[in-house]
């Protein structure tokens, strides 16, 4: 059995299909089809946590301001797009000595 699916309002930007609006064939009849969360708990703890860092470690802010200005479009692109992306990279920039 082929199951179809498309990706209107996906928020898998990792899929091949993301961000257009047309049927695609699931592979193995599982979609990869990644629907809105509603709890962002774990995300909002992570970057608080990392402004909490960023607060004790004022240089890695200066490091991160610096990184920022020149890949910020970039950045933001391929690793901040999604609540995930912009709380995990938060985290590693506060951790960088």
């Amino acid at each position: 059995m082929l199951k179809y699916d498309n990706c209107k309002n996906c928020h898998n930007s990792n899929c091949e299909h993301y961000g257009k609006d047309r049927e695609f064939v699931c592979p193995g009849g599982i979609s990869c089809k990644v629907a809105e969360p509603n709890d962002y708990s774990e995300q909002a703890r992570t970057v608080v946590e990392a402004i909490r860092t960023f607060a004790e470690h004022p240089g890695r802010l200066d490091n991160f301001e610096s990184y920022l200005a020149n890949c910020f479009g970039p950045w933001v692109k391929k690793f901040a797009n999604n609540p995930d992306g912009i709380a995990a990279e938060l985290k590693y920039f506060s951790e960088i000595e």
